[in-house]
Order: C-alpha cells, then sequence, then structure tokens
C-alpha cells in the first residue's frame, strides 16, 4: 500500500500550528507595573522602582528628592500626631527623618527615596522613546535652597491645557510685570513684606499684598514654616514650573533661526 506523503504533510503541518499556538498561549504577558505616585505604567515612565506594595517611577522620585531639599521643616503631611509608615522599608515615621505622601495611600521616607535614586542612576535607558514625548531636566539654587527635576510628559497632555483654559488663567494670573518681578525677588530669596517694598520698588505694602495675594493662592508662594514669621518662598515643587515658563519665553523670543516682533504681539486688538 502506498503511502500519502501529501496527507502526512498536511497533519505534520496541523500538528506544528497546534504547537505553536499553545506556545505562543502559555507564553506569560508583559506585566503592567504602575507608579503608586502619580498612576503612569512603565510604558509611560522612563523606569519605575517596584518597592514591597507600592511602586515609584523616576520622575516622582525627582520629584520627592526636590521637596526633601526643603528645609522648612517635616515633609509629612496628614494630622498632627498621626504617625505614618514608609510603603517600601516598613519604618514609621518616628524612625525617619520625613515621609512623603503621594496621592494615594502611598508612602516614601527619605532613606528610601535616596535609595530609589541610586538604583535609576543605574537603569538602563530606553532605545526608542515613545512619539510626542516632552523630556525637560535642571536644577535650581539659591540661598542654600535647591530644587532639581527630570520630567516627561506627552505632548498632547500639554495642548488639553490650552483647550481647557488652563494656560490661559496661569499666563493671566502671573503676566504682570510687577508680579513677576515680585515672584522673583522671593525665588532668588525669602523675604518679608517690608523688603520686598524696598527691593520691588513698591510704594506701599498694600501694593505688595495684592500681589502676593493671588501667588499665594496659586501655591506659588508661601509663608515660610519656621524662622522668622512673615517671611515668604517659593513653594519648592513649584520652582522648576517658574524656571521652565522662562526657558520657553527665552525659546519664543530666540532670533537665531527667526525674528519676531512681541513688542506689537502684546498689543491688545479691540
Amino acid at each position: 500500500m502506498s503511502r500519502d506523503y501529501g496527507a502526512e504533510i498536511d497533519q505534520l503541518k496541523k500538528e506544528l500550528d497546534a504547537l505553536k499556538a499553545k506556545l505562543t498561549n502559555d507564553e506569560p504577558e508583559t506585566k503592567k507595573v504602575v507608579c503608586s505616585f502619580c498612576g503612569k505604567n512603565n510604558d509611560e515612565a522612563h523606569a519605575i522602582v517596584a518597592g514591597p506594595k507600592e511602586n515609584i517611577c523616576n520622575e516622582c522620585t525627582t520629584l520627592c528628592a526636590s521637596i526633601l531639599e526643603d528645609t522648612s521643616g517635616s515633609a509629612s503631611v496628614g494630622k498632627p500626631g498621626e504617625v505614618y509608615i514608609c510603603s517600601f522599608c516598613g519604618k514609621n515615621s518616628n524612625q525617619v527623618g520625613k515621609i512623603i505622601h503621594g496621592k494615594s495611600t502611598a508612602t516614601i521616607c527619605n532613606h528610601c527615596v535616596h535609595t530609589c535614586q541610586d538604583v535609576l542612576s543605574k537603569a538602563p535607558g530606553k532605545e526608542k522613546p515613545a512619539p510626542n514625548l516632552v523630556t525637560y531636566s535642571g536644577s535650581y539654587s539659591s540661598e542654600g535652597r535647591g530644587s532639581q527635576w527630570s520630567s516627561t510628559v506627552n505632548a498632547n497632555d500639554l495642548f488639553t491645557l490650552i483647550e481647557n483654559k488652563t494656560a490661559t488663567q496661569v499666563l493671566q494670573g502671573i503676566g504682570n510685570n510687577d508680579r513677576l518681578n515680585l515672584l522673583l525677588a522671593i525665588l532668588k530669596k525669602p523675604m518679608n513684606v517690608s523688603t520686598m517694598v524696598s527691593t520691588c520698588g513698591f510704594n506701599t505694602t498694600g501694593q505688595v499684598y495684592h500681589h502676593l495675594k493671588p501667588l499665594i493662592a496659586a501655591d506659588l508662594v508661601r509663608e515660610e514654616g519656621r524662622g522668622e514669621k512673615g517671611v515668604y518662598v517659593v513653594v519648592p515643587h513649584r520652582v522648576q514650573g517658574i524656571i521652565m515658563i522662562l526657558a520657553g519665553i527665552a525659546d519664543l523670543v530666540d532670533t537665531q533661526h527667526t525674528e519676531g516682533d512681541w513688542s506689537q504681539a502684546a498689543v491688545v486688538y479691540e
């Protein structure tokens, strides 16, 4: 009896296809790791450190490190006298210097922030960045206070700030020369209202409070938490935003590749 080689080949092909399908289905899916502080997953963040219960990405680690550099007292928040526990090492707020709280129940102490910084500094970079991502980093220090930052945002999310009028609100809120001069003076050096009057060229303390009130409402400026009462400082985690706005303005007025007349652009047409 002659063999039907064609039928045998077809059968063998079916068996191979079935085996291939089984192996494919058995392959574990890549698990999504999500930052417990900002909600970005490992596709959106450059790197994420996974803890026993919570995780933290590189951007939130940098932000926490910047907050820890604020010398105005404890970074712990919550009910006074309540003890908080670090989600990463299990130590409570009586055992460590500071504990920072995220949006949810995630917490991280100063020691674990520094450990995560060390781990992230050794993390390999991603070869192909996702499209439409904007990455920026920097640092600023003055009068013994320092801030550093490293962030990645999606350009489409930035466009939303225009669509929901947030950008208009921010630019209108700080778009006053006296207010900007006041913000710059406080950024360079914490000072009280009387010093602001002489430094910024105001005539009265009332003029200072007129411009100081919206800056405080926007959480750009606050009263120093320790030391001399009535001394105002720029909120540490807002420093990067102020610097980056100025960096964007510097790019807009750069005449290296083109020229523009912003004195004409600033004219209000009715």
